[in-house]
């Protein structure tokens, strides 16, 4: 019972941050980064983020060491989720880009094979050069109605904020070793 006791005193301490043993230091608890309930970054998240990539090559050549710059025991938890969040919205806005390519390359290549069915004077030809372009014209709008399409909200606004800050973001990264 009296060693239960002990044990409960002690645990009471170290949830309450203080040392069970007079002059001692109390127990560090560290609180990990918790990201906002909303999965938004804000725009200080996103400066910090660009300075600390712009200023961890020049340390990190001081120091010697590291390979991709980003050392988990020294960087704190919510750097980490700033990045995790930079490079989802940057491959959405990659995404989207190539998607407009793509809609932009469709609707040149059907209007080319317009173009040639109506030059074409084997009527087969024509049928398989107009049901080609048809074929492209209809994808290039489904295309378009998916980039139409919303997305999560929270993703949106990131993607807005890092496309805002994008080429401060790209410069940062080429600026690493």
């Amino acid at each position: 019972m009296r060693r239960e006791a002990l044990l409960f005193v002690v645990l009471a301490a170290a949830c309450r941050g203080e040392s069970p043993v007079p002059g001692a230091p109390a127990p560090s608890i560290a609180r990990p980064y918790r990201p906002p309930a909303d999965g938004r970054l804000s725009e200080r998240q996103l400066q910090a983020y660009v300075a600390g990539r712009k200023a961890r090559p020049a340390a990190e050549r001081a120091e010697g060491g590291g390979t991709d710059g980003l050392d988990e025991r020294r960087v704190g938890d919510e750097l980490l989720w700033v990045r995790q969040k930079v490079l989802e919205s940057e491959m959405r806005l990659d995404e989207r880009e190539a998607s407009r390519r793509e809609i932009e390359i469709d609707r040149k290549t059907a209007a080319s094979l317009r173009a040639a069915a109506a030059a074409s004077t084997d009527p087969a030809t024509k049928d398989s050069l107009a049901r080609q372009a048809g074929d492209l014209e209809r994808r290039a709008l489904e295309t378009e109605r998916a980039l139409r399409k919303g997305r999560a909200g929270e993703d949106t606004f990131n993607d807005g904020l890092v496309a805002r800050y994008r080429r401060q973001v790209q410069a940062a990264e080429r600026s690493r070793p």
